[in-house]
């Protein structure tokens, strides 16, 4: 696995699956959503910090993922709270981004927002807290 992100301001280990075995990483995410979210990142000029990014299907049903966004590398999640999570909904749903999750709950070190533009989803475009 390539230990170097394309992806300005997202490093590889970010990117990768969290199990820790299966070898996926930021090769195995879906372009067109990367630079999305570099689009993302470049317009909030603030930190994105990713916690989960592709996933295999074993990791995604551990962590009780309940679609298939992030196996299909079209998903992220961010740590963010406050101010800046409210400013990325905002231009993530300018940008195109078709799932928009929201868990602003508990401590701050938990609270992120998942952003996918996963087609193969159904139905969107779609907004959800956790």
């Amino acid at each position: 696995m390539n230990t170097i992100s394309p992806y300005p301001h997202f490093s590889a280990e970010e990117l990768a699956c969290r199990c820790g075995s299966c070898g996926l990483g930021w090769q195995d995410m879906r372009p067109e959503t990367m630079w999305r979210i570099v689009k993302l990142r470049a317009h909030c000029r603030f930190p994105l910090p990713v916690t989960s990014a592709i996933r295999c299907e074993v990791h995604n049903r551990s962590v009780g993922g309940s679609g298939l966004a992030h196996v299909h590398g079209a998903a992220v999640d961010i740590q963010i709270h406050g101010a800046r999570a409210l400013a990325i909904v905002s231009v993530a749903a300018e940008l195109g981004f078709l799932g928009i999750g929201i868990k602003q709950h508990g401590p701050h070190n938990r609270r992120f927002i998942h952003l996918d533009d996963d087609e193969q989803s159904s139905p969107r475009p779609w907004i959800w807290t956790y």
